[in-house]
């Protein structure tokens, strides 16, 4: 039998206590894997050491019915002497942050597909009474298919203390998140619950459909931002994008009073969004069967040209998805107490770029010294010198590049009638 060992493939990204790193493990025979990560020998014992221990713990609790189309899956835990390794499914898509800064703001018939999958992770992690607590762009990957998933259980909170169907507030007096999309509640560090994900799936859908938050300062000031978002009126950004329909719709999540948000627990759940005219009548179970087409398909770099029947498994997720059984009791949710106890021990190997063969160097046969001769320096100026040159010189220099190096770009709707992003294909 192979040894077990990790091997980092290369760094996606990195934080003060975490990285990220595309890995295989010797004894995973399904490929590559995302990892998260984290030096215990550094940081075991701190608050980030602690955070890290829940989110495994989480990952696995999300995971334990068979996972969920719309929320990324967990693949092992594992560490070596120095690091500790959170392993995920290598989703391969990018992520909707990077989608919108290439594409811009999405027309309402996108926005509604991406808002319909981020509600159902969302309503999949308070069925285990998880709240997420930091709902953006940046944690919505995309997959090869083009559908999402919701990544990063870093900030997430269990409300444990369940009382029949009603979970209690989600408290532990710290302010996590990022400010931009915070619900006031966790602005204040008051009792929060999963409603707050109702208001950060506001301030996505805002951004997704006009390109900007509804509450960012203009000069990026974070305490202007948390002025906007705890006591000034809740104006949304003109936009084309944002009609009637979508202005009823986003203020209806955006309201301040965690118990009167579309969708909050008082008011139903995630089923109460889905039967919000915005939705046009389109069925919850339609979106969790991937019944609706997606905008943009990574390998298409486009809308897809058919959608496939779902299969028989995907079908009976969404009944279970969609009435949820009570979630495993709170035992079952217990993070190591250390990270000894974090998993076996693996041996980790760091990948380096290939390395070319050393090339021998071929003998240089001599040659007779020749005196070199220099041409005049007028010569040697009007070469130099662009003006000077002729059509089949300066197409030998190639193209000229103005001071500071800037290339001018054309819009993508300047260029043969091509639409100005793609999902407006969609």
């Amino acid at each position: 039998m192979a040894a077990d060992r990790l091997q980092l493939l290369g760094m996606l990204s990195t934080s003060d206590f975490s990285s990220i790193f595309m890995a295989r493990r010797a004894l995973d025979n399904n490929g590559v894997v995302v990892v998260k990560s984290f030096n215990h020998a550094a940081y075991g014992d701190t608050d980030a050491g602690t955070r890290i221990l829940h989110e495994r713990a989480l990952l696995e609790l999300v995971n334990c019915r068979g996972g969920h189309p719309f929320v990324v899956g967990f693949r092992f835990a594992i560490v070596d002497s120095t690091f500790a390794y959170l392993a995920m499914d290598n989703v391969g898509g990018g992520d909707m942050y990077s989608l919108l800064q290439r594409h811009g703001p999405f027309p309402p018939r996108a926005a509604r597909v991406y808002v319909a999958e981020v509600v159902l992770a969302l309503a999949h992690l308070h069925s285990f009474d998880v709240v997420h607590r930091d709902v953006k762009p940046e944690n919505i990957l995309i997959e090869l298919d083009g559908h999402i998933k919701l990544a990063d259980l870093g900030s997430a909170k269990r409300m444990l203390g369940r009382m029949g169907m009603h979970p209690p507030p989600c408290s532990d007096g710290d302010i996590i998140g990022t400010p931009e999309y915070m619900a006031p509640e966790c602005l204040l560090a008051q009792q929060a619950c999963e409603d707050t994900d109702q208001w950060s799936t506001g301030c996505l859908g805002t951004e997704m459909m006009a390109g900007e938050s509804p509450f960012a300062a203009a000069d990026g000031n974070v305490e202007t931002l948390v002025i906007n978002v705890v006591h000034r009126p809740i104006d949304l950004p003109a936009h084309d994008n944002i009609g009637p329909a979508e202005t009823d719709f986003l203020l209806a999540l955006l309201r301040r009073a965690p118990h009167e948000r579309l969708g909050s627990r008082a008011n139903g759940g995630a089923m109460e969004i889905f039967e919000h005219a915005w939705f046009e009548g389109v069925p919850a179970k339609a979106f969790l069967t991937k019944q609706v087409p997606v905008p943009w398909v990574p390998h298409l770099n486009g809308p897809a040209d058919h959608v496939s029947p779902p299969s028989d498994a995907l079908v009976e997720m969404a009944e279970a998805a969609l009435a949820p059984s009570l979630p495993p009791p709170e035992d079952s949710y217990m993070p190591p107490s250390c990270f000894a106890e974090f998993c076996e021990l693996i041996t980790v190997e760091i990948s380096g770029p290939p390395t070319a063969p050393e090339a021998v160097p071929e003998a240089v046969p001599e040659l007779p010294f020749v005196t070199p001769s220099f041409p005049p320096a007028a010569s040697a100026a009007a070469e130099d010198d662009p003006a000077m040159w002729s059509d089949d010189e300066e197409a030998a220099h190639g193209e000229i590049m103005p001071s500071g190096g800037a290339r001018s770009i054309a819009k993508a709707d300047d260029l043969d009638g091509t639409p100005a992003s793609v999902l407006d294909m969609a």
